[in-house]
């Protein structure tokens, strides 16, 4: 009885009660873990953080009405919306351009916050040495802002597996936080915060390389003008949970 009136007295106290409240967490991946030939120079980890009771509803159907308004219907991956793979393969540079930019509105738009790690892998060639610098980084994050993080009943990860190093470093990292659980299978389509994560892999590496002065590759160059890079930095400024993303260099090279 007791019990029951100090946890009543405790929710009472929250703003709004912990057992209300989830947090999810999509997170995607830019680059792989391999070293050789033409592996990825940079590996990318982004974090779309959702608080579930900040309804997206609206914006999602307008999205879905937009994409309809340009006749595209499938799912949007970044990657192959910038090398015309796939779904993308006969879709027109210009339209492919359009289709992004209808995405970033929609991330510009929903109450959500981003954040997004970098590693510079020239620094290491150990997949072993990148993942246990990703785990130390996402521990870093999570240590930062536990308070944040513990003041919801369920921190809900949404992560497909779709790299097991990576999600070895996720579940290690996120195990610290009794509330935390991983969710890999889902809708990928279904779940629009997921393709947003996605993007984020490209948006913040893309804006690092050309604060930083390094060279975009010729297909970046293509698909975006230093005006868009601007605009699309710009835009995106006051959605980061944290400052831009510093670069992560593994901490020696292993011979």
């Amino acid at each position: 009885m007791l019990a029951s009136v100090i946890l009543l007295c405790y929710d009472s106290f929250m703003k709004k009660p912990s057992s209300q409240r989830r947090l999810n967490i999509f997170i995607d991946e830019t680059g792989e873990f391999g070293f050789g030939g033409k592996s990825a120079k940079y590996y990318g980890v982004s974090l779309v953080l959702h608080e579930h009771s900040n309804s997206i509803e609206k914006e999602i159907i307008e999205l879905e009405k937009k994409f309809r308004e340009i006749n595209f219907d499938d799912m949007f991956h970044m990657g192959d919306l910038l090398y015309a793979h796939k779904a993308f393969k006969e879709i027109s540079m210009e339209d492919r351009e359009r289709i992004f930019f209808v995405m970033y509105s929609f991330a510009r738009k929903i109450n959500v916050k981003y954040h997004s790690i970098i590693f510079e892998k020239s620094f290491s060639n150990d997949a072993n040495v990148l993942r246990d610098k990703i785990g130390k980084t996402l521990a870093h994050f999570i240590n930062n802002h536990s308070d944040y993080l513990r003041n919801f009943s369920d921190v809900v990860v949404y992560y497909d597996s779709g790299q097991k190093k990576l999600a070895s470093a996720i579940d290690n990292s996120f195990s610290s936080l009794s509330n935390y659980r991983r969710n890999s299978h889902f809708d990928h389509y279904e779940k629009k915060l997921f393709q947003v994560a996605d993007m984020m892999t490209f948006v913040d590496k893309l804006i690092f390389k050309y604060d930083n002065g390094i060279k975009l590759t010729e297909t970046e160059n293509k698909f975006f003008r230093p005006q868009d890079i601007r605009s699309v930095k710009k835009g995106l400024t006051k959605k980061h949970f944290e400052k831009r993303p510093k670069i992560r260099k593994a901490p020696f090279r292993v011979l």
